[in-house]
């Protein structure tokens, strides 16, 4: 009597335990993608701004290397040799 019982059990558990669906994992799987592509959206979008801003950045940089290059010139930028 115990052995067609557990063999039935064990034909259930494999049957209800059985592979997921195509609809079950394009539910699961939809969510993630979206928030991936959003995620990249926003990666294309920063990489973006920091291309535009880089050679300001640079510029910036150059004056704050060069502190005394920079007060000398503006020093005798108005300046001007008579003729």
């Amino acid at each position: 009597m115990m052995r067609p019982i557990g063999i039935f059990l064990i034909l259930n558990l494999g049957l209800l335990g059985g592979c997921a669906t195509k609809k079950y994992v394009a539910q699961t799987v939809d969510p993630v993608n979206a928030k991936l592509n959003q995620v990249d959206q926003n990666n294309q979008k920063t990489q973006k701004q920091l291309d535009e801003a880089e050679p300001r950045i640079s510029d910036g940089l150059y004056f704050v290397e060069q502190p005394r290059l920079i007060e000398v010139s503006m020093l005798f930028s108005d300046f001007s040799v008579p003729e």
